[in-house]
């Protein structure tokens, strides 16, 4: 009986142990059910931003030796950018992005951070000089200009006789004939061959018409500020005796209005104003004139130049003494007597031949016995000038130095009456011509 008490005891003893114990762990257990909502709600898992690479721009040229930095914005970046480089003979690039030009060809720098990449293209050129050969008129001047230079270039002649140069690259001709400037720049050798020939007169036909609307004071003072040592004009004697200068015997093609040009007058003038020619829309504003030749002698005086004079002539008109006379006294007028040439074919310049001025006829014969002609009859009348129309009349003799030799004998000089190429403007430098009148400006 004992022994059964005393087993129920324990049993009881077991039973409020065990219902302690689940009691706690029920506690624990609502404990826990309350705060993990609450934790779970305010412990939010934070996602990384992703890495991109942008570049400012994604291509660039250079020249040899030349450098430049790569400008990349890298947004959210991981560790180190890196540059990849498909052909490293052509540049390098450094871990800043650094690239530096190595020989011509093109590379392609692949710009990576993380998973993010961008292109970089690169062209590489190698550097060149404005001019690689040009001929240069006795006295005068060209600048040298590097395209692509890095650093300083150093500059050296080959005959200081004939050409030389300065540090900045500034080339002058001393001597007719043949020398080179050595050009030492961004780790390599350049080379200018120059070939000095003789100074002859740049004559603007009928002023700078290349650029200017043709026979107006504008063209003509555009003319010298140009460079030009002359201008060429064309003259006429009006009824009234004015000496207007203008091209052609009528107004049409420049005014758009018909009259032939010795109808006009002084007055007159103004009604026919200039409408066309070279870069007539900049004149929009201003009213271009035909000009007299007083206006355009006084130019010439002004920049002590030189003036080429040609007598104009047309079936429907003859040029009186009086007209004649008139060119003169503007002509002395303005001092023009070691700077005037008056010249027109053979019976309309013949008036002026010995009247204190230097004078020439106006040539384009089609053979070589009627040049020899032309010139006899020049030689024998006193005119001291052969105005070829063009190279063709030039070219009839085989050789210009045969040419110039029959010109010397007759004690004749001869100039080209109009030429838009630097070649022939070249040839007559080299070959005893006194002039050349271009529409251009035909010097470097």
């Amino acid at each position: 009986m004992k022994k059964r008490k005393n087993k129920i005891i324990s049993l009881l003893l077991a039973l409020l142990i065990f219902s302690g114990a689940f009691s706690a762990f029920a506690g624990s257990s609502n404990a826990v059910s309350e705060t993990e909502p609450s934790d779970i709600t305010n412990s939010t898992e934070s996602v990384p931003e992703e890495t991109k690479v942008k570049l400012k721009k994604s291509s660039i040229t250079l020249y040899v030796n030349q450098t430049a930095k790569i400008n990349a914005q890298i947004t959210n970046p991981v560790g180190e950018t890196s540059y990849l480089n498909s052909h490293r003979e052509v540049a390098e690039v450094d871990s800043s992005g650094k690239i530096t030009a190595l020989k011509k060809g093109s590379t392609e720098i692949t710009v990576l951070n993380d998973k993010s990449k961008a292109l970089f293209k690169v062209n590489v050129k190698e550097p060149k000089l404005n001019k690689t050969s040009i001929s240069l008129e006795k006295g005068r001047s060209f600048k040298i200009s590097v395209i692509g230079k890095a650093g300083t270039p150093i500059y050296k002649s080959s005959n200081k006789k004939i050409a030389e140069v300065s540090a900045s690259g500034k080339v002058k001709a001393k001597k007719t004939g043949k020398a080179y400037i050595s050009v030492r720049t961004n780790g390599t050798n350049l080379k200018l061959n120059v070939k000095v020939i003789n100074k002859i007169l740049l004559i603007g036909h009928r002023g700078y018409s290349g650029e200017y609307p043709e026979s107006t004071l504008e063209a003509f003072e555009g003319a010298f500020e140009k460079g030009f040592n002359g201008i060429e004009c064309d003259v006429w004697e009006t009824n009234s005796g004015d000496i207007l200068v203008h091209h052609d015997p009528t107004t049409t093609r420049l005014t758009g209005k018909k009259q032939y040009i010795w109808r006009l007058s002084k007055k007159t003038r103004y009604k026919y104003p200039i409408k066309k020619g070279k870069n007539i829309k900049k004149y929009k504003s201003k009213k271009l004139i035909i000009p007299t030749l007083e206006e355009v002698a006084k130019l010439v005086s002004d920049y002590k130049g030189y003036i080429n004079v040609h007598i104009k002539f047309d079936d429907k008109y003859h040029m009186s003494e009086k007209g004649v006379k008139k060119i003169l006294k503007i002509l002395h007028k303005y001092n023009l007597e070691k700077k005037a040439l008056i010249f027109g074919v053979m019976n309309y310049v013949k008036p002026f031949i010995n009247k204190g001025f230097k004078t020439g006829i106006y040539a384009s014969p089609k053979t070589k016995s009627r040049l020899q002609s032309m010139a006899k009859w020049c030689s024998e009348n006193g005119a001291g000038t052969i105005v070829f129309a063009d190279m063709k009349r030039i070219k009839l003799y085989k050789s210009a130095k045969s040419l110039n030799n029959y010109c010397k004998k007759l004690k004749l000089k001869y100039g080209l009456y109009s030429t838009n190429s630097k070649k022939e403007y070249e040839f007559l430098c080299e070959n005893g011509a006194q002039f050349a009148m271009s529409d251009n400006y035909l010097r470097y």
